[in-house]
């Protein structure tokens, strides 16, 4: 099994590979210019102790605490199993690899996984999603 962890995933999603994602799922040209619209032109600020940082727009990612931030995401990495040969489970930002053997052979559920993992970076890299390396766990 492995754990797959992503580098600030929700703060990562490209959004124009977001909106081909959103594309290859037929939306209508009108559904995909709204979510242009709700992904673009975003501006956020910290306000602590009556003092507020300055305006940094937002070009990247999408809405943490939102309806659709998680919706969003899973449409994101709803591609990642078509590049996977072993069993993959989804669920917002986790993503967990799980294989087995016929024979409980150690060396080649090794090798399974290594496999697996090299697919994911490769996705990962194609999708500019990079992986917390320290953080994606082996078990």
């Amino acid at each position: 099994m492995v754990l797959v962890d992503y580098k600030k995933a929700f703060d990562m999603v490209d959004h124009c590979i977001l909106l081909d994602k959103l594309g290859a799922y037929h939306l209508d040209q009108s559904s995909l210019d709204w979510f242009k619209s709700y992904l673009s032109d975003r501006k956020q600020y910290v306000n602590f102790k009556r003092q507020s940082s300055t305006t940094k727009v937002i070009t990247d990612g999408v809405p943490q605490g939102s309806i659709l931030g998680p919706l969003l995401f899973l449409v994101f990495i709803n591609d990642l199993p078509l590049h996977i040969n072993t069993q993959v489970d989804l669920f917002a930002d986790d993503t967990t690899l799980l294989a087995a053997t016929d024979y409980n052979d150690i060396n080649e559920l090794n090798e399974k996984l290594s496999l697996e993992v090299s697919n994911v970076q490769n996705w990962a890299i194609t999708n500019k999603l990079p992986l917390n390396t320290t953080k994606t766990k082996t078990f």
